[in-house]
């Protein structure tokens, strides 16, 4: 299976190997050539290498069941919910000849009579009993192609496509525009009829009035604005040794088997790092620490690259080394931590420039016992240049007078301007007196592939330039993509490999910093109606948040979602604490009143997920919603769902866990899905954290990859929740037009009611038909992908959503008690 592509000029070069082949044969072994030869010699080849279809798309000798007893298709092809078959017969087959006229009627007499016209109700007949879109004859030199229900109708406008690839060298480009496995995914039946394919927009975004609506902060949300700068943005957190002694985690989150998703997991360093050495934080054994410790003056070690994945706390990890637990060790050593961070240098500024200014900042800011002042460092950086100053060009003037050292300033200044030369000599001459640790942070932020090859290029070469110890963070897709380039070849380079730590550990820690600030802070938070709640201290909100997402189904919740991206999950928590759709000043009333409270999990779910919107788009939200593939094609529509669910049931043994994307494609492609609509998919879990590549490549045909806890726990447990189903039918297209309508029919009226119990009547009604809809798509499918015990995800999701239904209902009747 290769990448399909629509470029003719790439694939004429298959049809000439095939074009090449056929003029070798005589006209004697073209009317000899059987059915089956044909098939084998020509009209294979033109269906897989020049129109592109897959193994898994083309189906041969298919079972048909028709009035004339069984019969076996010649070739059934399946493009998302287009189905083509084609009855093939042998070369010698008294078909028209070649006509300029590629367009046919199908009334007309060229094409109603003679072998063609039996050939084409012969198809036709299969066509009906395999809900083909379009049927297709050929006898490999004419290609005769029309859209079943024309021929049917027998429509005065019908036509069909005939065409003569061996004779014309148009038409079989015109063959590859109509049949390709490509234009069939991209169009659909459209190019038969010259009209724009109809893009189904059934989404419920669309019919509510207020889809792009945000939803006020909750009223508590002011409030806490001093806890979040302080403990859950980077910025204040990162350059407070005092913070990040009481909440850095020195742990690691490394976990071979989940008991509760009941699924093996694959250790997160990729094969393409495996030779770099774990760091051990303050455990020594290879780390900063003891690169630091075994460091030597005037002497370019290996740069150091510190790796691991995004948002695991590699700047974390660099700023509490070098203000809390490296500290002494920097000082015991008098070494220089220059910290460059390209998070402040945006995409406009050079690299060099910035990294340079950074440098000299250093210098004119150094606080370490060696002064950056003239007589310190400057004079004696500058000795050689002065003294040849003197003895050269300013041999003549006074040696000690005003004029000499003017001119030595105007020198010194000039490279001062300049930047670089400055900066190469001061640091040259402190780097011979004292070890200098320069460390280069974020500098795959931006993801922009020659910025950081550009970093990686300028930091190999300064540490040979001016003798400096040189560590860079980086990710390891970015390590991946860079290591063979010629710039790593060149150097020398120490590779360190950064776990994540338990997102539950630095959680805890961060909420527990949070109360902190707030601790005793005494505020009056306004209600509705001019109604005030008067907190004595404003702390204890954090002990509600501590039990609510540290705990229990909401606990779990905001762990998986996190996976190994310490930021993201920390990005979900601050979402939750601003947003609209949490009660908080609800929360701390009743805890105030003595009463025990807990977040809800839909209020954590819509809080952490939907923020500040009013209504779930994927687009908009760091959630996948698997229950829609975006492949605008009703059999495809569960792809994601499917490919889940495959590597959920492969997680089951640790023999089985790594999954080849080949294997993906085999199956799914039965589906009627090509190679780019799979890898498609594959990349969109990817890209939500739901699986991974082994090597931290980009995905290809080649890569094999596996699933995360993240993963894990959608198809375990997210997609059998309320509030997950709900948030994703609005951002799902239906296709089924009598469920569409009834949809369309509760959204309204749900909408508009406002008895709380009557809407959550209308809501539950709502997602059990979205549920019915998501059943009759997978039991339609499942006729294609026979014997696969991945597909049974609809019963489970329908009985434990029957079941949470259920609780929800018992919960609202404590609060609202009535006889509706």
């Amino acid at each position: 299976m290769e990448k399909q592509t629509n470029d003719w000029g790439l694939i004429s070069e298959n049809w000439d190997l095939i074009l090449v082949d056929f003029k070798k044969l005589t006209a004697q072994d073209l009317e000899k050539a059987s059915e089956a030869q044909t098939r084998f010699a020509i009209i294979d080849r033109i269906i897989r290498n020049v129109l592109g279809w897959n193994y898994g798309q083309i189906k041969v000798e298919e079972r048909c069941i028709g009035q004339s007893g069984d019969k076996y298709v010649d070739y059934i092809l399946r493009a998302g919910d287009v189905t083509i078959v084609i009855e093939a017969k042998k070369i010698g087959s008294s078909f028209p000849n070649p006509t300029k006229k590629n367009k046919l009627k199908l009334t007309g007499s060229l094409i109603g009579n003679g072998e063609i016209s039996e050939a084409i109700k012969q198809a036709i007949e299969y066509s009906k009993n395999k809900s083909a879109q379009i049927t297709v004859v050929t006898n490999g030199r004419c290609w005769c192609a029309m859209l079943t229900y024309q021929y049917l109708n027998r429509e005065e406008e019908g036509f069909a496509n005939l065409l003569f690839p061996f004779d014309d060298n148009q038409d079989i480009e015109k063959l590859f525009y109509f049949l390709s496995n490509v234009s069939i995914t991209k169009s659909g039946t459209s190019l038969f009829t010259n009209e724009a394919e109809v893009i189904n927009d059934n989404k419920l975004l669309t019919i509510v009035p207020d889809s792009e609506t945000r939803v006020d902060r909750n009223n508590v949300a002011d409030f806490l604005a001093p806890a979040l700068d302080g403990a859950l943005y980077s910025d204040a957190f990162l350059n407070s040794s005092e913070y990040l002694q009481k909440c850095y985690v020195l742990t690691s989150a490394r976990m071979k088997f989940d008991k509760t998703l009941e699924m093996h997991l694959v250790d997160s360093k990729p094969i393409s790092v495996q030779p770099a050495k774990r760091i051990k934080v303050g455990k020594g054994g290879g780390t900063i620490e003891k690169i630091v410790s075994d460091g030597k003056i005037s002497f370019a070690p290996p740069v150091t690259l510190v790796i691991a994945p995004v948002g695991v706390g590699k700047s974390t990890y660099l700023k509490h080394f070098e203000l809390v637990y490296g500290k002494d060790i920097l000082e015991k050593k008098k070494a220089h931590w220059i910290y460059v961070d390209f998070y402040s240098m945006g995409r406009e500024k050079k690299v060099r420039d910035f990294i340079y200014e950074k440098l000299r900042d250093y210098i004119q800011n150094c606080k370490k016992d060696i002064s950056t002042d003239f007589e310190s460092a400057i004079e004696p950086a500058y000795k050689n240049d002065i003294d040849s100053l003197k003895k050269g060009p300013l041999a003549l003037l006074p040696k000690d007078g005003t004029e000499i050292k003017k001119r030595i300033t105007d020198h010194i200044m000039k490279d001062y301007e300049q930047v670089e030369p400055y900066v190469d000599k001061i640091l040259g001459y402190i780097s011979s007196k004292e070890l200098c640790v320069l460390v280069l942070d974020n500098i795959d932020l931006y993801e922009d592939d020659e910025l950081e090859r550009t970093v990686l290029s300028e930091g190999l070469a300064l540490s040979k330039r001016i003798f400096c110890n040189v560590i860079i963070s980086i990710r390891d897709t970015t390590f991946v993509k860079h290591k063979d380039d010629s710039l790593f070849n060149a150097f020398e380079l120490r590779k360190l490999w950064l776990d994540p730590p338990p997102f539950k550990e630095v959680l805890s820690k961060r909420l527990a910093l949070s109360k902190k600030i707030l601790e005793g802070q005494h505020v009056k938070i306004p209600f509705s109606k001019g109604i005030v709640l008067d907190v004595p201290n404003l702390g204890v909100f954090f002990d509600i948040v501590r039990k609510s997402v540290l705990s229990g189904k909401a606990g779990d919740f905001v762990e998986a979602m996190a996976g190994l991206d310490i930021r993201q999950g920390l990005s979900y928590i601050r979402n939750f604490l601003m947003s609209g759709h949490i009660h908080a000043d609800k929360a701390l009333k009743m805890t105030l009143q003595s009463f025990d409270y807990d977040f809800p999990f839909h209020e954590v779910f819509k809080g952490s997920i939907l923020g500040m919107w009013k209504y779930y788009k994927e687009n908009r939200t760091k959630c996948l919603n698997i229950f829609d593939s975006k492949l605008s094609a009703k059999k495809l529509r569960l792809m994601r769902l499917y490919i889940l669910a495959f590597l959920y049931i492969n997680s089951k043994s640790d023999k089985t866990v790594e999954v080849e994307v080949k294997t993906c494609l085999d199956i799914f492609s039965k589906l009627g899905a090509n190679t780019d609509q799979i890898i498609s998919v594959i990349n969109d879990l990817k890209r939500y954290n739901l699986l991974k590549s082994t090597d931290a490549k980009p995905i290809t045909i080649d890569s094999v990859v596996y699933l995360t806890r993240t993963g894990g726990y959608y198809y375990k447990v997210l997609i059998t929740k309320f509030p997950y189903i709900e948030a994703c039918l609005y951002d799902t297209t239906i296709d089924d037009s009598a469920i569409w309508k009834s949809l369309q029919s509760l959204t309204y009226g749900i909408e508009a009611e406002k008895d709380t119990l009557t809407k959550m009547k209308l809501r539950e009604k709502r997602i059990v038909i979205f549920a019915e809809n998501i059943k009759n798509i997978e039991e339609n499918d499942n006729k294609l992908l026979k014997g696969n015990l991945f597909m049974n995800n609809c019963e489970r999701i329908s009985k434990e959503l029957s079941n949470e239904i259920r609780g929800i209902f018992l919960s609202l009747k404590k609060y609202y008690p009535t006889d509706k």
